[in-house]
């Protein structure tokens, strides 16, 4: 399986046209995914310091501030021409409050969307979990973008649609100044779960007492299955966090760095190992997969 490396090379900016801001940038699979295409990542935000080591370590600076505070002619933002917005899911998904625009983790998601007429980016693409889709906060989004003119297109991605075997649903808005053409075909992988392992390791394996509280028909997937979701609380939390691995001689946890292949970053990729180990599922948890950004760039910038 071929996997671009992501960190940005000598040259890079001299073959990059777009200028993109990453808002809550994360551990930076934005970044990872506009490798080779016409972007150039000019300013990234993100207030988690796991999260901006990790970014740093690869990409390069990352600002943090709370976007809250975002100035209305902020000199970073006012160079990008795109802007890519993952914000908090908490305040949207099921296994919250789902509070929405009363969730105090929604407000700097309200106060980028208040400043969007300041800014007048021309393309905008954000992800998120699928109940956004019925949320305030995207009917706010929505109407602002559609006040400054421009169109929009949605869709809900997984990465099995891809031939990538982990669920990991999502739901994603396009924005652009300029007609967004219809999809392109999905890329196809046709990769297994034994393209993304690492050897296991005797201190994966959970005890005995603990792997028996697990359901085999929603929790265990062996070699050939198809892993759920990875949420940040797994490693932490047994239940509705994500599967768990039957290599034939036991039950163990996927890695850190085996749930990052599983979201398309390259082997290159790494974690700071100086993280606890919850700290590092918590960011693999949070961030997006790869492939699938790659292409909905690919589609909003008609690539």
């Amino acid at each position: 399986m071929q996997v671009d490396t992501c960190s940005r090379e000598a040259g890079d900016e001299e073959r990059m046209e777009i200028p993109f801001v990453e808002f809550f940038a994360g551990i930076g699979g934005f970044s990872c995914a506009v490798e080779h295409l016409p972007v150039n990542v000019v300013a990234a935000f993100d207030q988690d310091a796991a999260a901006r080591a990790t970014y740093e370590a690869h990409f390069g600076t990352v600002t943090a501030i709370d976007l809250c505070g975002l100035r209305r002619a902020d000199p970073e933002v006012l160079a990008a021409d795109g802007w890519w917005l993952s914000p908090p899911c908490q305040p949207y998904t099921a296994k919250g409050r789902q509070l929405d625009v009363a969730d105090p983790r929604a407000r700097p998601l309200l106060h980028l969307i208040n400043r969007l007429p300041d800014y007048r980016p021309s393309y905008l693409l954000l992800e998120n979990v699928p109940p956004f889709a019925t949320s305030r906060s995207r009917q706010l989004l929505l109407d602002t973008l559609q006040a400054l003119g421009m169109k929009t297109q949605e869709a809900f991605i997984c990465p099995t649609d891809f031939g990538i075997p982990n669920r990991r649903n999502r739901y994603f808005l396009l924005a652009s100044q300029n007609a967004i053409a219809p999809p392109p075909p999905y890329p196809r992988f046709e990769t297994s779960l034994g393209d993304y392992l690492e050897p296991s390791r005797p201190q994966q394996y959970l005890p005995p007492e603990l792997a028996g509280r697990l359901d085999p028909a929603s929790n265990i997937v062996a070699v050939d299955g198809v892993p759920a979701v990875f949420g940040s609380s797994y490693g932490r939390a047994i239940h509705g966090s994500g599967s768990y691995f039957d290599d034939g001689q036991g039950i163990r946890r996927f890695t850190p760095q085996e749930i990052l292949r599983m979201l398309h970053f390259p082997a290159t990729f790494r974690l700071p190992s100086a993280l606890r180990q919850r700290a590092q599922y918590k960011l693999a948890g949070n961030s997006v997969n790869v492939a699938v950004v790659r292409y909905l760039v690919e589609w909003l910038l008609g690539t």
